[in-house]
């Protein structure tokens, strides 16, 4: 349940982000590397218990998952009641910025 609503909301984030022009190429790759994310971190996983033991893995990816909570927090705007319009504008302006 958890992995599929990642995968979904992740998509959903994305679709909003990117520009009409680039949306179907932009949106493909960011669902291709959420894949090979979750890929990774579900090989991993056995790996990283027999190191650390169970309680440390949970610690470990709890941590994980409470960085990338901040992240969001702290860099992805606020969309809510704004037209795609507006939210393109905004995410062309930052871009001219980094420039």
């Amino acid at each position: 349940m958890f992995i599929t609503w990642r995968i979904d909301g992740c998509e959903l984030l994305s679709i909003l982000e990117f520009g009409v022009l680039s949306r179907g190429i932009a949106t493909g790759v960011c669902a291709g590397m959420s894949y090979l994310l979750l890929f990774t971190l579900t090989k991993s996983y056995l790996t990283v218990e027999m190191i650390l033991s169970i309680e440390y893995t949970m610690f470990l990816f709890g941590c994980i998952g409470i960085f990338g909570l901040i992240y969001f927090y702290n860099y992805l705007p606020e969309t809510e009641s704004k037209t795609l319009l507006e939210i393109e504008e905004f995410f062309a302006s930052n871009l001219k910025g980094l420039k």
